[in-house]
């Protein structure tokens, strides 16, 4: 399962040291939990495109809302997401390196059924690739909550996948998992992270594109058609577009033997601390 943050930087950073916060320090300190501990899977990392001096992107599907950060991590499950966040290390290392402002969170899991990859790696290594490398993300959140119109959501979402699987973009859905407000507080509580602030419905698309030049004539041929489709079935007051650059901080090729094992070592004991509410 996934951990998404968008953020805004604290208004007393500049963003020089927001951009050295944020990709530098906060990496290095999640990159040390990956490697020490094994329960970080995957850590991803976009600033927004005019942070890192690249011009916005035109055509997006939806509306464009002030942004800075985009940050994925990939846990073995919500439990031991859970369990880590309840530890005291963590909550005080948490409560020292505060440096953005996060206004949304997402806890989700991948659709493996709508995933279309495309970007070619036959010439290029995916190291060069992340150098330049643009993620479109657009949040989805549905028009209604009832029922039956939550049943029509997800079979317009389904479709909509499926249509934007033939494009020929790298395109992943993202679907939230469902959430009480009372496990949300429980998994957020004493974090950094105000419980308030997680999609309980819905999630996100995701594309990806070697280039900003590829993102952008993705954008010009189908960023009307794409539009369209969103607003048969968002609330388009709640829904916007994001583009950032991509870094991967932490990833499958740094996971060695050790990582893996003392991971699930970890991870029991942490799913054996939520289960117990120890």
């Amino acid at each position: 399962m996934q951990l998404t943050i968008l953020s805004d930087k604290l208004p007393t950073l500049s963003e020089t040291q927001f951009a050295h916060e944020f990709r530098t320090v906060h990496a290095q300190q999640t990159r040390a939990i990956a490697i020490n501990l094994g329960i970080i899977l995957k850590y991803v990392q976009g600033l927004a495109l005019p942070t890192v001096g690249r011009p916005k992107l035109i055509n997006l599907p939806l509306e464009e809302l002030q942004y800075r950060s985009f940050a994925q991590l990939t846990w073995p499950s919500l439990e031991v997401l859970q369990g880590s966040f309840s530890t005291e290390d963590y909550r005080q290392s948490a409560a020292k390196h505060q440096f953005a402002r996060p206004f949304q969170l997402f806890l989700t899991e991948r659709d493996e059924s709508s995933i279309s990859a495309s970007l070619n790696t036959s010439s290029t290594t995916l190291t060069e690739i992340e150098k330049t490398a643009t993620r479109l993300v657009v949040t989805v959140i549905p028009k209604t909550l009832s029922d039956n119109e939550n049943t029509k959501f997800e079979e317009q979402w389904s479709r909509h996948a499926q249509w934007v699987c033939s494009l020929g973009a790298s395109y992943t859905r993202y679907r939230v998992i469902p959430l009480d407000e009372t496990r949300s507080r429980k998994i957020f509580d004493g974090t950094p992270f105000d419980p308030r602030l997680v999609v309980t419905a819905g999630g996100y698309d995701e594309f990806m594109f070697q280039s900003q030049e590829n993102a952008a004539q993705f954008l010009a041929e189908h960023g009307p058609q794409l539009r369209s489709s969103y607003l048969e079935f968002v609330d388009i007051d709640h829904s916007h577009a994001y583009a950032f650059d991509h870094v991967v901080q932490f990833g499958t090729e740094d996971r060695g033997t050790w990582q893996t094992i003392f991971g699930l070592l970890v991870g029991s004991a942490l799913r054996v601390k939520v289960f117990f509410g120890i």
